[in-house]
């Protein structure tokens, strides 16, 4: 072991006794570094990963992002699904979650996504496809302004905030009005401010 990080309300053991300040003594009989790190804070209080997974749960992405040092952001490779959005112009890059991560609440969200090391602005959709009677979580991601083939690359999507919740419409063509209006929405976004993965 090289060293130890913990922060300062750290505990561990039976019942949780042990303390920052012991694991620091102990380790020392062992030649062992502990440094400390004080509690990071907003607003006067502690940030917990408690408090980001709570907000990620409530699809909260502005508050989980003010509890982080970067916006919330997951990894993966682009693989094949039904391709039913490139029937109606909107073609998706679709990740599939593999637990490593926790996926927001299911919605759809202003996302950036990085690929072949250019950031672009994305809508994404978390969660099932009721209008298609795919009720099977996943990712997918409409890249504004992308063309190209990136079946097997990775990318990385970073969540900047929820748009909508996800509904069932009554055809193909309703739901890419909707996805007209998400664009528009996300591009309103990405104009105000710069958003990097």
């Amino acid at each position: 072991i090289v060293g130890v990080a913990a922060g300062e309300d750290y505990s561990y053991g039976a019942r949780a006794a042990g303390r920052a300040d012991s694991l620091k003594r102990r380790m020392a009989k062992e030649g062992i570094p502990v440094d400390i790190l004080p509690l990071l804070q907003a607003d006067g209080k502690k940030i917990s990963s408690t408090d980001v997974k709570t907000a990620l749960a409530a699809g909260d992405i502005l508050l989980a992002n003010e509890l982080l040092t970067q916006p919330y952001f997951m990894l993966g490779r682009v693989s094949h699904a039904h391709g039913r959005g490139s029937t109606f112009g909107y073609p998706t890059a679709n990740i599939l979650p593999d637990g490593s991560r926790l996926l927001p609440a299911c919605g759809v969200y202003a996302t950036s996504v990085s690929v072949d090391g250019k950031v672009y602005p994305g809508g994404t959709n978390v969660g099932a496809k009721p209008t298609f009677g795919d009720d099977v979580t996943s990712v997918e991601t409409f890249i504004i302004d992308f063309d190209g083939d990136i079946y097997g690359k990775e990318i990385k999507l970073a969540f900047y905030d929820k748009l909508r919740d996800i509904k069932k419409f009554p055809s193909a063509d309703a739901l890419a009005r909707q996805l007209d209006g998400d664009v528009a929405r996300i591009r309103k976004l990405f104009a105000e401010k710069t958003y990097e993965s």
